[in-house]
């Protein structure tokens, strides 16, 4: 499988294209992921969404159409891979200035069910979103769910330029 981390096409806050571009990126995109001889799912970030003033999730509503949920989980072999969508909806700046990244509190909730069952199965997780942790001007329990969850394994992220490691309440990201 193949999980990219977010940024393949190029709106959000650093260019944001008419909708007919969106859609046509959003289109190659689709395409390339489709040629691809494995499962790929691809992830919000913040290039993905429309516009740099992301208010609510209805404006993913042409990638939820190619793509799905932005938020879902794939089981392999004992392993639960977790995606998240980072892009916090922010209505009329309610939650500060430009756009807010982390892991809203609906997600939390639901992230905490999906990692308990996990482990009731025996099973590791490993989580996948766009922006590291260290860069989320959100804050909430998403830590303390990861470091009490017990099963997640590692945090693969994107958005960063560089190579990295750290660790996000004991896990390695």
């Amino acid at each position: 499988i193949s999980i990219h981390c977010g940024d393949v096409i190029d709106a959000g806050n650093s260019f944001e294209p008419p909708p007919d571009e969106y859609i046509r990126q959003l289109e190659f995109e689709k395409a390339f992921l489709g040629a691809l001889k494995r499962p790929a799912i691809p992830l919000i970030g913040n290039h993905e969404v429309p516009d740099a003033h992301y208010e609510s999730e209805a404006e993913l509503t042409e990638w939820k159409k190619r793509f799905g949920p932005p938020t879902r989980y794939v089981d392999i072999k004992g392993w639960r891979l977790v995606c998240l969508n980072i892009m916090v909806p922010n209505p009329g700046e309610s939650k500060g200035k430009g756009q807010v990244y982390g892991i809203d509190d609906g997600q939390v909730k639901w992230l905490e069910g999906v990692l308990a069952e996990a482990k009731a199965k025996s099973m590791s997780a490993l989580l996948f979103f766009h922006v590291p942790p260290a860069g989320f001007n959100y804050k909430n329990d998403f830590e303390r769910v990861v470091a009490q969850s017990g099963c997640v394994k590692g945090i693969f992220c994107g958005h960063d330029h560089s190579n990295s490691r750290t660790t996000f309440g004991g896990v390695p990201v």
